[in-house]
C-alpha cells in the first residue's frame, strides 16, 4: 500500500451524558437524538472518506500495512503496537468533568499505551474554567 496524501477521516462519535450538539459546528454529522461528548478523529474506527480507501477504517488500513500508515517512527513510538500514534479528539463538555489519571507507557495494560496530553481550547463559554497541574507520583 502506498498512501498518496493525507487521509480525510470521519471520526468515531461517542455519546456522553455531559455532551451536546456543538461538535456539529466543526462539520461532524451528529446522530439525531444523542448528546455527543467526543469526536475521536484518529480512532481505529474512524472511517476514511477519500479515495482510494473510502469506506475503510483507519484500523483496517493499519492492519493491512502498518508501516505505510503509521511509519517507522510511529511504530517506534507505539512500541510496535498497530495503533495510530497520536489520538486526536474534540470534546464538548457541558458539565464539569472528573479528574482523570492515566498510566504512562510503562504502567499501561498490555497492548495499550500510556497517555500524554496537550489541550487546545477551541471554544469556551464565559466563566468556563480549566484546572491543571495535579501530578501523582508513585512512592
Amino acid at each position: 500500500m502506498t498512501l498518496s496524501g493525507p487521509l480525510l477521516l470521519s471520526p468515531r462519535l461517542d455519546p456522553k451524558p455531559w455532551g451536546g450538539r456543538g461538535l456539529s459546528r466543526f462539520g461532524f454529522a451528529l446522530p439525531d437524538d444523542e448528546l455527543i461528548g467526543e469526536a475521536l478523529i484518529t480512532a481505529s474506527e474512524a472511517i476514511v472518506l477519500n479515495p482510494p480507501y473510502a469506506g475503510r477504517t483507519l484500523g483496517d488500513l493499519i492492519e493491512e500495512d502498518e508501516c505505510a500508515v503509521i511509519g517507522q517512527r510511529g511504530l517506534e513510538l507505539t512500541r510496535g503496537l498497530p495503533l495510530f500514534p497520536l489520538l486526536i479528539k474534540l470534546l464538548e463538555a457541558n458539565e464539569a468533568l472528573s479528574i482523570q489519571v492515566h498510566p504512562d507507557d510503562d504502567t499501561a495494560p498490555p497492548g495499550n499505551l500510556g497517555k500524554t496530553e496537550a489541550w487546545h481550547v477551541l471554544d469556551a463559554r464565559p466563566g468556563a474554567v480549566s484546572t491543571s497541574g495535579w501530578r501523582m507520583t508513585r512512592p
